[in-house]
């Protein structure tokens, strides 16, 4: 069983453990009660999700003001992941800041900032609200604890422990296809079998026999409900307290048509755990499909409001809420967000609402998108339609919603049961396996990207005008990044059902809404290969005519650095799906991509694959410059960090980056790569012109600023080079911890130890040595002797002999005044130096 325990097992033992340190306050008494208060609850809570198991709030504060980090802790309490925080006081308002990190692994997983105003509310309703988000927020089965756990459980095989099964079904459920759906149902009927006694597992194939029916899976047919109330049933027998167990019976019983089943059973599953936002969104969605609009409504607004990262199919409660009220176009506003690429309803309820609007094109617009799923949707509308709504009153609206919309519905029953196709899975596949010739030839050349036409539906003429100008001028940010394939503006002017044939394997699309003076831009971007969403975004502004030339530069750079820079959500998913491969299999453009996957796990192994891949494309086309810009970069890393050292590295960086320029003139990646392999030989002025190339070619690559920021600052001109890093963190809120190095130096160099500290303190980056330096520098500068012997120790496991080396170390990046200076705060920290054999540092 799961819940808070007083004792835990050594981390990577099955079972997941969690433990929630002592939140650090401000010393006040009141935030001192706050903080044990918010830790104990939060512990309460996490308890409640039975696939966690949780460290008792009685072991934790035994190390409530013991020093150490979160890996050291975290052994202490044998548990693989540790939330902590910290609350300060200012005048009435108080923050709460709290963090997720894996400490097996020293990642941290998760992070996020409360502001709350005691003036307002009451420090218990503070304490009960932050804590609800929390925990809603990292337990949730879309959560960052559950995603982490699966990754840890797929290597196994089917002797998964009881609770384990439901990851494999969250996995499973994120992308559903018919095979994968066949592939789980048959392990887990295997598992049944050989254990019939266990409730998460009965829960789990109920789930499934639910999909079998909703979806129309193989092995659907008039007994799939019948199944799933049994493994439900059984479920619930076996343990009355399991939450899964009761959805999957509440969501039988509704299928079913059980309205007076359906209404106890739910009532029971949201009771047994009111913060897990999965069951009450839901439930909550289905109540509303009772005709029970406002109730089940505010269920799912409560989920939503719970978890920031909800799923999007929840904006359908509302949705139908709108739609019962006759409100069409807060429906429409509503559909817009659902945002679960391939799902035919978002089109079904364009189409509808606009029908009722009498909007002629748009809802035309809407059918073809909803034909292009399932060309034979208005033969079976009635049967998908009458599915969820058979007891919402909106099935006739609906239904002749769409028949203003031009689509043609049989006024008696679509086809049989067996027929149905409630879900889109096989259209999707269908429609992966279409497309224009140009399309399918695009997507056999690479990694292309569309940006679909940005919408802005019923807004002003100046509205209009800032969505297509948006669109043009994303366009034309991500075509400056050489690596990436983009589709031409006029070619993805078709809107989305063209998008659907450009042979694109990642859809950006965005709306544009109008609030008064205010607007909202809400952009996503999608893998259309897999239907996977990669990334989302709002962004909100003062809109005037006079000023849309300065909204425009301030959201285009933000929109195409965070998705396109070496960090962005397109570069990760190009490089993830590359890996596996071996030297010489690689296209050159394959081979940069899957080379970017290095800037996140820069580790000797990652650096030595990279580097033959590398050489390998460079071998076959001798002038591809993104090949040779990224060669360049891997070759004075071989310096810089000394991995896989050869001979004369920044030598070759320089030779490589040079014949990069060469190759491509106009290429920010290859004036970056010789700026770069200049600056490690010292050439301060070759260096800055090269650099001052690179950032002019493309203002909009956040990681190449930062990179030439923090060496444009190391050579000298620090109020310049920290402005650029500035800038970049800006751009791309996912950065890189390296980012605050320059800062860290910065400080320090100033002798502002504390602003140092700070700016260490965000690296986070702990299976890297140079973080551990810094710390070890700046504790040993403010006398805080436990603290610099922690990082000595950390530093020590990573590099035993950086003592010995630290001066050459150093000397590689900064002048020779910073480096002593460093170095006086190491020796204070305990490292023994040996003493300046010579003056200066060596050479490269």
């Amino acid at each position: 069983p799961s819940g808070a325990r007083e004792t835990a097992p050594p981390i990577g033992s099955a079972g997941f453990w969690v433990a929630v340190l002592p939140f650090k306050s401000s010393g006040d008494a009141e935030m001192e009660s706050f903080a044990d208060g918010l830790g104990e609850e939060i512990t309460t809570g996490l308890s409640r999700f039975r696939y966690l198991s949780v460290v008792a709030s009685a072991s934790t504060a035994r190390l409530k003001g013991e020093a150490g980090d979160e890996r050291a802790l975290g052994a202490k309490l044998g548990a693989r992941y540790v939330l902590e925080g910290s609350i300060r006081k200012g005048g009435s308002a108080i923050r709460v800041s709290a963090q997720l990190v894996d400490a097996q692994a020293g990642a941290r997983l998760w992070a996020e900032t409360y502001n709350r105003d005691l003036q307002t509310s009451s420090i218990f309703a503070v304490q009960d609200d932050v804590a609800a988000r929390i925990v809603a927020t990292v337990a949730d089965s879309y959560g960052v604890l559950v995603h982490s756990m699966r990754s840890a459980i797929q290597r196994k095989d089917d002797e998964l422990a009881p609770v384990e099964w439901q990851f494999e079904y969250f996995a499973y459920r994120e992308q559903i296809t018919p095979a994968s759906f066949v592939a789980l149902k048959s392990r887990l009927e295997r598992a049944v079998e050989r254990d019939k006694r266990q409730s998460d597992l009965w829960a789990c194939l109920a789930q499934i026999y639910l999909d079998e029916y909703a979806f129309g899976f193989p092995g659907s047919d008039a007994n799939s409900l019948d199944r799933a109330l049994a493994a439900a049933r059984r479920g619930v027998e076996l343990d009355r307290a399991n939450q899964f167990a009761l959805v999957a019976l509440a969501q039988t019983h509704f299928f079913r048509q059980d309205i007076a089943a359906f209404g106890p059973a739910a009532e029971r599953a949201m009771a047994l755990n009111p913060l897990n936002t999965d069951a009450l969104g839901i439930l909550g969605l289905q109540i509303v499909h009772t005709g029970e609009f406002e109730r089940g409504t505010a269920i799912v607004r409560r989920a939503m409001e719970l978890n920031a990262n909800h799923a999007g199919w929840m904006h359908f409660a509302p949705l139908w809420e709108h739609f019962h009220k006759e409100e069409y176009e807060e429906a429409l506003e509503c559909a817009n967000r659902v945002d679960v690429p391939g799902l035919f309803w978002p089109y079904l309820v364009m189409a509808s609402a606009c029908g009722h609007l009498g909007r002629r094109a748009e809802a035309q617009a809407a059918v073809r998108d909803l034909l292009a799923l399932d060309p034979e949707f208005a033969a079976h509308a009635r049967s998908n339609v009458g599915t969820w709504h058979f007891a919402s009153g909106l099935m006739d609206p609906i239904l002749d919603g769409l028949r203003k919309a031009g689509l043609s519905i049989p006024e008696t029953d679509g086809p049989p049961e067996s027929q149905r196709k409630i879900g889109t899975v096989t259209a999707r596949a269908d429609r992966a396996r279409s497309g224009t010739d140009s399309g399918r030839v695009r997507a056999e050349e690479g990694f292309w990207v569309a940006v679909l036409p940005f919408k802005a539906s019923g807004a002003s003429a100046e509205i209009t005008a800032l969505a297509e100008a948006l669109t043009e001028e994303i366009v034309t940010g991500l075509s400056r990044f050489s690596y990436l394939r983009v589709v031409a503006r006029t070619a993805a002017a078709g809107g989305s059902s063209a998008g659907r044939e450009l042979g694109a394997r990642y859809v950006m699309e965005g709306s544009l809404r109008q609030a008064g003076t205010k607007v909202r831009l809400a952009v996503q971007l999608v893998d259309a290969t897999t239907g996977a969403h990669l990334w989302a975004e709002n962004y909100e502004r003062t809109f005037s005519p006079e000023a849309v030339f300065e909204l425009q530069d301030d959201l285009v750079p933000r929109i195409v650095s965070t998705v396109a820079d070496q960090y962005g959500a397109l570069v990760h998913s190009m490089s993830e799906s590359l890996r596996g491969r071996s030297a010489g299999q690689y296209s050159p453009h394959e081979a940069v991509l899957r080379a970017f996957g290095y800037w996140e796990r820069m580790t000797p192994e990652e650096h030595s694959e990279v580097r033959d891949i590398l050489e390998a494309a460079v071998a076959v086309s001798p002038d591809h410059s993104d090949c040779l810009a990224e060669l360049a970069s891997i070759y004075w890393h071989e310096y810089a960090f000394g991995y896989n050292l050869r001979p004369d590295p920044v030598g070759r960086a320089r030779a490589a980056a040079q014949r990069a320029v060469a190759s491509a003139p106009t290429s920010h990646f290859a004036h970056c790569a010789l700026a770069t392999s200049l600056f490690f030989q010292k050439d301060y002025l070759a260096f800055r012109q090269a650099a001052e190339r690179a950032l002019a070619l493309n203002r909009m690559d956040s990681s190449t600023a930062a990179i030439l920021g923090n060496m444009i600052a190391y050579a000298g001109d620090w109020e310049n080079g920290l402005g650029i890093v500035e800038r970049a963190m800006q751009l791309n809120p996912h950065h890189a911890g390296w980012y605050h190095y320059v800062s860290f130096c910065d400080a320090y160099r100033k002798r502002d130890y504390h602003g140092a500290l700070a700016s260490a303190l965000k690296v986070n980056m702990p299976a890297y040595h140079w973080p551990h330096v810094y710390l070890a520098a700046v504790y040993g500068q403010l006398g805080e002797q436990q603290r610099a012997s922690a990082a000595l120790r950390e530093l020590h496991a990573l590099v035993p002999n950086f003592g010995a080396i630290a001066r050459e170390e150093f000397g590689k990046w900064l002048d020779a005044e910073l480096t002593e200076h460093l170095l006086d705060g190491l020796r204070k920290a305990g490292l023994e130096i040996p003493p300046e054999k010579g003056a200066g540092a060596p050479a490269p």
